[in-house]
């Protein structure tokens, strides 16, 4: 139970933080990309056609999100089971924002929807069946202990990861990114650690 334990709340507070440091800055990405595009070459940041290319981006992004609880749903009675639907969500997650910031790099603006749009879908599968996962691996006793302070590290971890990313932007826009595929194959790897899967078992 320990290490379940352990693990849970290690995925939930680098999972928060790597989709954070990706997802509140979205808007700044895809503005920094817009301005790349050799169609933008006559703007300045903040334009209106920049704007434009920003909402639309941003909106195909969170469109492409609505499918993944649905099939996060249907994934988690597959043989994948919970553990390996999370698992595989979070790496191809990691792989959609390595795409992105080669994006952000040749200023391929089709590269830039698919790669946002993946992230979108795999991300929204992957919360969706680590939610489903963690109250079913701990005991009703000590269930709402355990996913609280889950929930509460995740919270904490969103809170301080617009505050590295502001940092890491100073750099260069794909420092984040590649800092958020960093966390993300972590908890890949910690949730291929879990000991227990729960997919037919009573909780």
């Amino acid at each position: 139970l320990l290490r379940t334990t352990v693990l849970i709340w290690l995925i939930w507070g680098i999972v928060a933080m790597g989709f954070t440091m990706f997802n509140v800055f979205l808007p700044k990405l895809l503005e920094a990309n817009s301005g790349k595009r050799p169609e933008a070459s006559e703007t300045t940041p903040g334009s209106h056609t920049i704007q434009i290319h920003v909402y639309r981006d941003s909106l195909i992004y969170a469109v492409s999100g609505v499918p993944g609880s649905i099939i996060g749903a249907w994934l988690v009675g597959t043989r994948l089971g919970r553990i390996y639907s999370m698992a595989l969500s979070t790496f191809i997650s990691g792989l959609a924002l390595v795409a992105f910031a080669m994006a952000a790099k040749s200023s391929n603006s089709a590269l830039t929807i698919v790669s946002s749009s993946v992230f979108g879908l795999m991300s929204t599968l992957m919360f969706a069946v680590i939610y489903a996962y963690t109250p079913e691996v701990f005991h009703p006793s000590v269930r709402g202990t355990a996913c609280g302070t889950a929930s509460a590290l995740g919270r904490v971890a969103g809170i301080i990861a617009p505050l590295i990313t502001g940092l890491l932007l100073e750099i260069s826009t794909t420092v984040p990114l590649y800092v958020s595929v960093g966390l993300l194959w972590i908890a890949g790897g910690c949730m291929l650690a879990l000991p227990i899967e729960t997919r037919d078992v009573a909780s």
